[in-house]
């Protein structure tokens, strides 16, 4: 009997490390016309990131990109043009679930931008 107990904690500490990590998750208030960069990382290893945006009567922008391409991503928005150095990214959006594999080593930047003239809040969780 206490084998059996045993194992069965052992298997459940083994498994509470199984599921999705949370790196982040905040409402993020947005005047119109702001830009909200969240900044991450950098990882070990390779990562799959989860980005869940929830911003109901607001659209918002989200993107998902490396640092290192913070002023490319700029210059393409602020000309009306979709960025194209994007990892993951979605453009006037209330609700988007986004996945993005971040490369090791790297700096990782979430993006937000109220696409609309009225103030945003934004449920963000970045997960990995």
């Amino acid at each position: 009997m206490r084998m059996r107990a045993g194992l069965a904690w052992g298997l459940l500490l083994i498994c509470a490390g199984c599921g999705p990590q949370s790196i982040y998750d905040q409402e993020v208030s947005l005047k119109a016309g702001d830009i909200q960069p969240i900044v991450f990382g950098p990882f070990s290893k390779e990562q799959t990131v989860t980005v869940a945006v929830s911003s109901p009567g607001s659209p918002v922008s989200v993107y998902v990109f490396d640092n290192e391409q913070t002023e490319f991503v700029d210059y393409a928005i602020t000309f009306g043009k979709p960025p194209e150095n994007v990892l993951a990214g979605e453009a006037s959006t209330e609700s988007a679930t986004l996945t993005a594999t971040v490369p090791a080593e790297k700096e990782i930047v979430v993006r937000l931008q109220p696409t609309g003239q009225q103030e945003a809040k934004v449920q963000l969780k970045i997960t990995k």
